[in-house]
């Protein structure tokens, strides 16, 4: 038996779309009294449609398509963040720390309007978006998707917020935070350039974004330190000498390693002996430690067949 027999408007309602399902169950909570206990499933929202008094089913399917048709905003609006993790971040972090007159000039809002908010002391963001106990950076997308979704406001309003999101984004390539250096594949890198940024920023206002940000692996630390950077609003200079800073940092770590990992080596050669090494050393154009290093790691290969 078809599911949709006595069910007016499946078709329109089209529940095979994950988006759509989690938009009518989210008004439908918001606007029914026991709304809380709504599964946005497939088949859980066959089932409560089904539920619905026949002589009210229609009205309440129809206004809800209506509603997803002036409010949702199209797979289109979100391409440009979608497969660009760097760029998603940094929308991520705009929308979740703005405060509610940023949100009204991003949107175009009266400035006298109040925001839907049921929490006061937190951010209009988190009002409307699920918070877990931690934040996955990998996330992100669907956090904006989410936050957008369920803001009960016409698509209008959020397409201002999209388009002045994108101006930002401009602005913020502009800067050319130069970062090359760091690669997303050397783990240790990565895993000290996060943890020496939560030490600098332990005392800065951007610190309540280590409050949130935490990577659970080096591929993540790598999308967090830009992510602060990129949301990071400073004077010009300032973030070009902390990036400076942050690489000087790192190569002096690297050096003392390195430095580390060696022993002098004091002896005597006679004269003739040394003319012969200076002559090598410039055929090979290598530096005396380099050669004395790849001698006895031949040396050792030799001995070892």
């Amino acid at each position: 038996m078809p599911v949709d027999v006595g069910f007016p408007y499946f078709k329109e309602l089209a529940l095979k779309n994950d988006r759509y399902r989690d938009f009518y169950a989210h008004a439908l909570r918001q606007k029914i009294a026991r709304g809380q206990g709504i599964d946005s499933s497939y088949s859980g929202m066959i089932k409560y449609f089904q539920s619905l008094p026949e002589d009210n089913k229609s009205n309440v399917i129809l206004g809800l398509i209506d509603a997803r048709k002036a409010k949702l905003l199209s797979e289109e609006d979100f391409s440009w963040i979608k497969d660009e993790k760097r760029i998603c971040n940094f929308v991520w972090c705009v929308l979740k720390w703005a405060t509610d007159d940023q949100i009204k000039i991003m949107s175009c809002m009266n400035p006298q309007d109040d925001l839907p908010k049921t929490n006061a002391h937190t951010t209009f963001f988190d009002n409307i978006v699920s918070v877990e106990g931690y934040f996955d950076i990998n996330d992100s997308y669907q956090k904006v998707v989410e936050f957008f979704d369920n803001w009960n406001e016409f698509s209008a309003t959020k397409n201002n917020v999209i388009n002045n999101l994108k101006k930002e984004w401009e602005q913020k390539k502009r800067e050319k935070t130069k970062l090359a250096w760091l690669k997303i594949k050397k783990k240790e890198q990565c895993d000290w350039a996060w943890d020496y940024m939560k030490i600098k920023f332990e005392k800065h206002w951007l610190n309540k974004m280590f409050w949130s940000l935490r990577p659970l692996n080096s591929e993540q630390a790598y999308y967090c330190v830009f992510a602060v950077l990129d949301y990071w609003e400073a004077e010009a200079g300032t973030k070009e000498l902390f990036v400076l800073k942050l690489k000087k940092a790192w190569d002096q770590r690297e050096y003392r390693k390195k430095q580390s990992e060696r022993s002098p080596l004091n002896t005597y050669i006679s004269s003739e002996s040394k003319k012969n090494w200076i002559v090598w050393r410039r055929i090979e154009k290598k530096k005396s430690t380099r050669l004395l290093n790849e001698l006895s790691e031949k040396l050792t290969t030799k001995s070892g067949e």
